[in-house]
């Protein structure tokens, strides 16, 4: 098992007085640019406390200083640049919209080094694991019955450029 420290949106959630689920929603629409007014609508918090968190949350993930930087390079070059170097093209040069391209491209890159990371444990352990294709946020793979339990078991995977370890579920 694991704790619930693990869980970006536990530890967010607790310090902030709200559950994982409304946590992840709430983090979740603002770096992929769901308007504030409809998030607003969706909470059951004052506006005050509303404005309080969509700070706190901006400043926990420095949204202010990767919108500065990604709109510098697309004033510079009229694209943005992903967290691994990948260059993505933006048509509607918002803020929200090159917050949500730069977030759902970087996320795409995560996730497949997540997969990779847990390909590679399981065959240092001596799992046979056959990915056989990735859904966005899914592996779907084929192993050995016998193994499967010990490959569900990596619960926590490193991908570069991170000091965290992401969580698996």
């Amino acid at each position: 098992g694991r704790g619930d420290d693990a869980d970006l949106y536990n530890v967010i959630g607790r310090d902030c007085g709200l559950t994982r689920d409304v946590m992840k929603n709430v983090v979740i629409s603002l770096l992929y640019g769901k308007s504030l007014k409809t998030l607003f609508v969706e909470l059951p918090m004052s506006e005050k406390d509303f404005r309080k968190l969509v700070v706190k949350i901006k400043r926990t993930f420095g949204i202010s200083l990767l919108l500065k930087r990604i709109k510098t390079q697309f004033l510079k070059t009229g694209k943005i640049i992903n967290r691994y170097g990948r260059p993505i093209k933006v048509d509607d040069p918002h803020d929200h919209v090159m917050i949500n391209y730069y977030t759902q491209s970087t996320a795409a890159d995560v996730a497949l080094m997540g997969f990779n990371f847990i390909r590679e444990k399981a065959l240092n352990a001596g799992l046979n694991i056959r990915p056989l294709f990735y859904l966005y946020d899914a592996m779907i793979f084929e192993a050995k019955v016998a193994d499967i339990e010990k490959i569900v078991a990596i619960n926590t995977v490193h991908v570069p450029g991170y000091v965290q370890s992401f969580y698996v579920r």
